[in-house]
């Protein structure tokens, strides 16, 4: 589904976050990319900003869009972050999708994952792909503060804590990779849209 965004944009809403990946790629190499004044991609939407693009020719080639056309565009860069799976929900989380710890942590690392979007806070990166078996909801009761690196999952997503913010994600392990935002350094995010995501198992 695409809708006019204001009186320079466009909304795409898609499937899901794989969609989102696929067209924001896609947007960012194609022909129309140098005509783009911004592309925000979410969880399930996509929203273009461009005032000198022909937003009429823009949404037609969207409509037709289809995943092998994002397939060549990607261009993403491999980031691992190793995590150590000891936090204080995933023995819960565990319970919950009727796995053990060990194939929790197999399924996890195996899987492939994206940074699709940010939100929330500065440096809060939205990385899909955790596997279906592993899906939960966020926690009932948020809790107030949440440590830098604390790794956490909900609803499809894997999330790295930028630190000192409250947070409603289940904790399940912690990393000691350098802050993900960081004012003082340059970009400022140590990730970006795009990123294939490995995670890997520390002790």
């Amino acid at each position: 589904m695409i809708r006019p965004a204001g009186a320079h944009g466009l909304l795409v809403e898609t499937s899901g976050s794989a969609a989102v990946r696929q067209i924001t790629e896609w947007l960012r190499t194609s022909e129309y990319a140098p005509l783009l004044d911004d592309v925000v991609p979410g969880g399930r939407t996509v929203l273009i900003r461009a005032s000198r693009a022909p937003l009429d020719e823009l949404a037609r080639v969207l409509g037709e869009f289809s995943p092998q056309d994002g397939s060549a565009a990607t261009s993403s860069r491999t980031v691992e972050i190793p995590v150590a799976y000891c936090g204080e929900d995933l023995k819960e989380v565990c319970e919950r999708a009727g796995v053990s710890p060990e194939r929790f942590v197999k399924e996890h690392t195996g899987a492939e994952h994206h940074v699709v979007f940010f939100g929330f806070t500065p440096g809060f990166a939205y990385i899909d792909g955790v596997p279906e078996v592993l899906h939960v909801p966020r926690r009932a009761t948020p809790r107030t503060r949440i440590a830098t690196g604390a790794v956490a999952i909900a609803n499809g997503f894997t999330v790295v804590y930028p630190g000192g913010t409250p947070g409603g994600w289940n904790l399940i392990g912690r990393t000691d990779l350098p802050p993900l935002w960081d004012i003082e350094r340059e970009p400022p995010n140590l990730l970006s849209v795009g990123d294939r995501i490995v995670f890997r198992e520390v002790r």
